[in-house]
């Protein structure tokens, strides 16, 4: 009786998880899923640890590990196909995947396109600098040229207009000016 709670909640959270699309109702979703007994990720091998390709060829990293996790809990396969992020970003798949598991930070521009109804990590920001910086604190940074992915949220954040649309992200994410992000 104990395990047949914990399991339902888990059921309940990827039944929300799989309405993924204004044009999908996430029962019907599921019940593809069910009935084909496969759920379809999409990741991009290029986002190590992540995803990756591992020696054998084979897609590898903490989100496959989370998306094999997910299927095997629904006793299905799980499929995964490797895609550009860019691609997985643009959501309204039209059916072509059932679930993202991918690292993807809730923005308010994501939320156009996207259910967020489980954050399953937080990753807080980090700059590294050289062990002979003089930088200790952010703020050393002014004026200094950063590496960052282009078009990612660690970009927002450094042009200080990343707004998290998470209400349960822990308060570590809360930037100076009170907004999350």
């Amino acid at each position: 009786m104990c395990m047949a709670k914990p399991i339902f909640i888990l059921l309940a959270t990827f039944i929300i998880l799989f309405d993924l699309s204004n044009d999908a109702v996430s029962g019907e979703v599921l019940n593809r899923v069910m009935s084909l007994r496969v759920l379809t990720m999409p990741s991009d091998a290029n986002y190590p640890p992540q995803s990756f390709l591992n020696s054998d060829n084979e897609m590898d990293g903490f989100d496959i590990d989370v998306g094999k996790e997910i299927a095997k809990r629904l006793g299905v396969e799980l499929k995964i196909i490797n895609s550009p992020w860019e691609i997985i970003t643009t959501g309204h798949w039209k059916d072509r995947w059932d679930i993202s598991v991918g690292s993807m930070t809730p923005t308010k521009a994501r939320a156009q396109v996207f259910d967020f109804p489980a954050i399953y990590y937080y990753v807080p920001a980090t700059f590294a600098v050289h062990v002979n910086s003089s930088a200790q604190k952010l703020s050393d940074l002014n004026g200094k040229s950063i590496g960052v992915c282009k078009g990612c949220t660690y970009e927002a954040y450094l042009n200080k207009n990343l707004i998290i649309d998470a209400s349960e992200a822990p308060s570590l994410y809360l930037s100076g000016n009170g907004r999350k992000g």
